[in-house]
């Protein structure tokens, strides 16, 4: 999203849906048992390549690839508050470098996040927090994490 603008919406279905209002054209959509299921490496959802990451955090997080505009996303659902001073940080593994990818703040439990075009080349992402606002390096064992 080259302005950063986004529309989250849940369906009756309990779909969450993130909608690139820059293009107005590419839409992620993210179902909550997908999200849930553990063990799920990777599913096609609505034209979207969707990637759930897993591990000891609260709450659901996948990677998702817009074929359709290019871009990745982060979305989360029922995800808690950092702790004060703290964010949450996303980290792309080329090998096994790390490298920053963005942090984030959940709103009301939802996290919606813009990632580089580098996940395209990433063999992982991780999620730790890490002190506001955010490291160069991971400081803390990650939270979630998964192939891309």
């Amino acid at each position: 999203m080259p302005d950063g603008r986004a529309l989250l919406t849940t369906d009756p279905t309990g779909t969450l849906r993130a909608w690139d209002l820059a293009s107005e054209r590419s839409a992620v959509a993210l179902t909550y048992p997908l999200l849930r299921s553990p063990g799920t490496t990777g599913v096609e959802v609505q034209g979207a390549r969707i990637t759930p990451l897993h591990g000891t955090g609260q709450g659901n997080v996948a990677l998702a690839y817009v074929p359709k505009s290019q871009q990745w996303f982060l979305v989360g659902a029922n995800l808690p508050d950092a702790p004060t001073g703290k964010v949450y940080e996303l980290w792309l593994f080329h090998g096994k470098t790390p490298a920053p990818a963005g942090t984030f703040t959940p709103q009301n439990g939802v996290a919606l996040l813009n990632v580089p075009s580098a996940a395209s080349t990433a063999n992982l992402a991780a999620i730790t927090i890490e002190e506001a606002p955010g490291a160069q390096q991971p400081t803390t064992q990650p939270i979630f994490a998964g192939s891309v």
